[in-house]
């Protein structure tokens, strides 16, 4: 501790945890029962164990069964790499591992937390807890055991100091602390920072300043403060919170780049923990159909949609939910299913075609199905039963139609979940009408508004530049040689009319050479005096296909050597076979996405249709050049 201000944040966080109905109990470092160099508090680990595990209470001396386990998965750690420790570790604390007993013939799980009662564990808070394993010591600031793991491990700063915030804190646990002492955070749920003004948190190997706050959806935005901070810390450090975190919003992602696989811990934000709870309440609700999830683009529905299934799936009374998750596009199926696999829902299956989703669905399929919305068509009736649960990504974009009906007819008992971001009310499209349920607030079952988005940091604001390329028409000069033309041509009033409509398209301006040269330097020079110094990559949209070529032959030949560009298109009938190289199949696009979000890759430059913006739509932080009419 550095200061008496530090000691007085530190301070108020223990009171609000130990003194307003939290549940924690507080023991100083002095009086926890364990050694400097000792992770767990291995006398509460036994406790839990013979208290929740009836074959270990029946004999006791099996407790030394599985605390060799534990602590083998602890220094693992020095060799697996703290993620894939941290990994092992939840499996363990989720109940997930079992032990054969050398006097029992059957492999048992071992549980090590109450969850369904998270306050009948053992719940401590300590602070200025001392590890010392070897070499290195280091002193953390708050500790929180649950049965005697420390789970959450919070950083502490003066709020006096205009050189110190959060982000000193959350870099001194993720540059110092996980480095130094990683065994430590084997355990760990999540970690925080606060300096009394904010909060964040983040899950292990997370880099600080990706880390975020947390909230309510419907508590107003709090100025910075230590009524913020106090706020943040009952929500996110309730125990119920904590546990539900570790048992169904930990996931463990597999990702690529360009050096290899990876993998990466994910843990919820706030809103997408709202948007699960409220999901669950609604397919419990018999007397509702539907629901409405309206999030700001970006903030992560996919996971969303992820950790709803893995709920769902929790609840017993739900009789083995069969959760049908929809897509408007093929390309993100691979997605989906890396994401759900890694959140812990094996057996995923696809129903990539018509007869595929109808054998699944016939044939009462339970667990989790993938599929695109273009498969129920023309399905009919394919399943009755009252516990299928709908999920609908981009709900606003292609339900209102023929297709939801052929949707809801094939499901007519289901209930339909529908996540946009940007849900759409006009005359012929109402995603409001199509999900909305009237009693919900405003029609919507969850609401993440952009301006709380934005004020989170979960996603940036859009900065808007109008380039002004010096390129201009001479409307008189242009009229003056079109009269002469027709003229020379003996076209008379009908066929001059023709030949003036095709020449004014929109597309025959765009694509006159002299504007292709110019908006491509001008896209060029912009980029690498403002966005290349920042480290940062850039999407061009085009107007079609054709354009697309054109910006990539005109874009590459001002490159640098070690700069590349590249095209992303689904080519037509039609086509020059040249461009079938722009048209790849997933595997390649999915290589095509590493090496974009992969900062020291020479691929500097994607440029797509606006047909295919979508696919890579925030792959990176960077800046995208849009030429194409806007409606």
């Amino acid at each position: 501790m550095s200061d008496l201000a530090e000691s007085a944040v530190q301070a108020a966080l223990v009171d609000r945890l130990t003194k307003h109905d939290l549940g924690w109990r507080f023991l100083g470092p002095g009086d926890l029962p364990r050694q400097l160099d000792g992770v767990m508090l291995e006398e509460y680990v036994s406790e839990a164990l013979i208290r929740l595990n009836p074959v270990i209470a029946e004999r006791p001396e099996r407790i030394e069964e599985v605390l060799p386990r534990l602590r083998a998965t602890l220094l693992a750690v020095a060799n697996d790499g703290l993620v894939a420790a941290n990994e092992e570790m939840t499996a363990w604390l989720c109940g997930r591992k079992t032990i054969k007993f050398v006097d029992t013939d059957d492999y048992v799980p071992v549980r090590l937390i109450d969850f369904d009662d998270p306050r009948s564990n053992r719940l401590v808070v300590s602070t200025e807890v001392t590890f010392a394993p070897g070499h290195e010591e280091r002193r953390y600031d708050l500790v929180l055991f649950v049965n005697g793991f420390p789970l959450v491990v919070g950083e502490t700063k003066t709020p006096i100091s205009k050189h110190t915030s959060w982000l000193n804190g959350a870099n001194d646990i993720y540059n110092g602390y996980e480095v130094k002492t990683p065994a430590f955070f084997v355990p760990n749920v999540l970690s925080f920072a606060t300096e009394g003004k904010d909060l964040r948190y983040g899950a292990v190997r997370q880099p600080g300043e990706t880390w975020l706050p947390w909230s309510r959806t419907t508590d107003e935005l709090l100025l910075p403060g230590m009524a913020s901070v106090l706020r943040s810390a009952e929500l996110l450090l309730a125990p119920e919170m904590v546990l539900d975190i570790l048992r169904t919003y930990t996931l463990f992602s597999r990702r690529s780049s360009t050096q290899g696989g990876y993998v990466m811990k994910v843990i919820p934000r706030y809103p997408q923990v709202e948007a699960v709870d409220s999901i669950v309440e609604r397919v419990r609700d018999t007397a509702k159909r539907q629901g409405l999830v309206w999030h700001h683009q970006g903030s992560g529905k996919t996971l969303l949609m992820a950790f709803a299934a893995a709920k769902l799936r929790q609840q017993l009374d739900l009789d083995a939910p069969t959760i049908l998750v929809v897509l408007d596009r093929l390309d993100l199926i691979e997605q989906v299913q890396g994401e759900f696999a890694s959140v812990g829902i094996p057996g995923l299956k696809v129903g990539e075609t018509k007869d595929q989703l109808r054998r699944l669905l016939k044939e009462d399929a339970r667990g989790v199905i993938v599929t695109t919305i273009f498969r129920f068509k023309d399905a009919g009736l394919l399943n009755d039963r009252p516990n299928i649960v709908v999920m609908v990504d981009e709900a606003h974009r292609t339900q209102e139609g023929r297709l939801g009906l052929d949707m809801r007819e094939a499901l007519p008992n289901a209930k339909f979940i529908g996540l946009t971001g940007t849900p759409i009310s006009t005359d012929d499209r109402n995603t409001w009408a199509t999900f909305g349920d009237p009693d919900d607030p405003d029609g919507v079952l969850n609401h993440y508004s952009v301006e709380r988005s934005i004020a989170d940091g979960a996603t940036l604001p859009i900065h808007v530049e109008t380039r002004l390329v010096d390129f201009h028409i001479d409307h008189d000069a242009l009229d003056q040689a079109f009269a002469e033309l027709a003229q020379a041509e003996g076209l008379d009033e009908r066929e001059t009319g023709i030949v003036a409509k095709r020449a004014s398209r929109v597309d025959q301006i765009m694509k006159a050479p002299d504007r292709i040269a110019a908006v491509c330097a001008d896209i060029v020079e912009h980029y690498r005096s403002k966005v290349a110094p920042l480290g940062l990559k850039a999407q061009v949209v085009a107007f079609d296909r054709e354009l697309c070529v054109a910006y990539h032959d005109a874009i590459t030949a001002l490159l640098e050597p070690g700069e590349e560009a590249t095209v992303v298109m689904t080519t037509a009938k039609g086509d020059p076979i040249e461009w079938d190289t722009w048209d790849r199949d997933r595997d390649a696009e999915a290589k095509l996405k590493d090496r974009f979000r992969d900062v020291d890759d020479p691929l500097k430059i994607l440029i797509v249709t606006a047909k295919l913006l979508t696919g890579f739509d925030a792959p990176i932080e960077g800046v995208m050049y849009l030429d194409k009419p806007l409606r």
